[in-house]
């Protein structure tokens, strides 16, 4: 029986391209973490213009919703969906940009516990608020 040639094992061996393992998202901005914070800040259009989405997005976003007679926490939903998938990072890069944009709409306690489930690898649910909610009562930064 012949050998194979040196060429063909060495193709046979090699990889042309480097295993490239994808990134996982965060559990906190999964499609059930984002419906819930959709019912929770349902000023979708002024989140879309926290969140530097562009404004033919914007737009866009704001027909479809009138033309389908969505609600509000559905066109939210629909915002944080299309965010989610321009987002390079999905991970603290995503959550961070999140946690901020809901901090300049005023919702501080919706983003503290968007960034504890992060960190703490859950999803994103509304036992996560009270969660927060309880422990700055023990801290006394709640009125």
């Amino acid at each position: 029986m012949k050998e194979p040639a040196v060429k063909v094992t060495r193709r046979i061996i090699t990889f042309k391209k480097p295993v490239i393992i994808p990134e996982r998202e965060s559990k906190a901005l999964t499609g059930r973490s984002l419906m819930t914070l959709a019912k929770l800040v349902p000023e979708g259009l002024s989140l879309a213009v926290h969140l530097q989405l562009p404004d033919s997005t914007i737009t866009g976003i704001g027909f479809d919703a009138l033309s389908n007679n969505l609600g509000m926490s559905d066109v939210s939903y629909k915002i944080l969906l299309h965010w989610k998938r321009k987002c390079k990072d999905k991970q603290m890069g995503a959550v961070s940009q999140l946690a901020e944009a809901l901090r300049e709409m005023n919702y501080h306690v919706v983003a503290e516990a968007i960034l504890r489930c992060h960190l703490q690898h859950k999803e994103f649910t509304r036992d996560s608020i009270s969660f927060v909610q309880d422990e700055d009562l023990a801290k006394g930064q709640v009125a």
